[in-house]
């Protein structure tokens, strides 16, 4: 398939990843979708809903359509690119349905995340959770601060 640029007005570096994934899905990367599917890998495991995608995009004057967004949340979540966090007040709030274990630290200032999956503290969690014989759906741990960036 025929990787398609994110569009100019839009400048999201996510942009490339969005791509990626639609293409390894096997759907179509058009301009907006690409956009939709940016801002899900810029946020990293917040939640969000048509509304709140719709104002970014229109904040970075990216120019669409609610329906158009609806339309392709739901392809996404077809697909298995999202997944339904939450619904609430009949409200639906929408996540990346990426690993079963997410972990990552994120600077609350500049807003950058590290995946920290290598932590010990990680593979600790692992094994209390098969002594328990627990099943796991997803395990998720983040971790909020001031990187050394911000802090100076």
């Amino acid at each position: 398939m025929r990787r398609i640029k994110p569009p100019k007005r839009l400048e999201f570096k996510e942009a490339g990843l969005a791509a990626s994934k639609l293409e390894r899905v096997g759907l179509l990367a058009t301009k907006s979708r690409i956009a939709i599917l940016s801002i899900f890998f810029r946020i990293g495991l917040e939640k969000l809903h048509v509304t709140r995608i719709y104002q970014i995009l229109q904040n970075n004057d990216y120019p669409i359509a609610q329906s158009t967004i609806y339309n392709a949340v739901d392809l996404f979540v077809s697909a298995g690119v999202l997944a339904i966090g939450r619904v609430t007040d009949g409200v639906s709030y929408y996540e990346l349905n990426e690993e079963k274990c997410i972990s990552q630290i994120v600077c609350r200032m500049c807003g950058v995340r590290q995946n920290i999956s290598d932590l010990p503290l990680i593979e600790c969690c692992r094994r209390e959770v098969k002594k328990m014989d627990f099943d796991t759906d997803k395990f998720t741990l983040t971790i909020i601060g001031v990187c050394k960036k911000c802090r100076t």
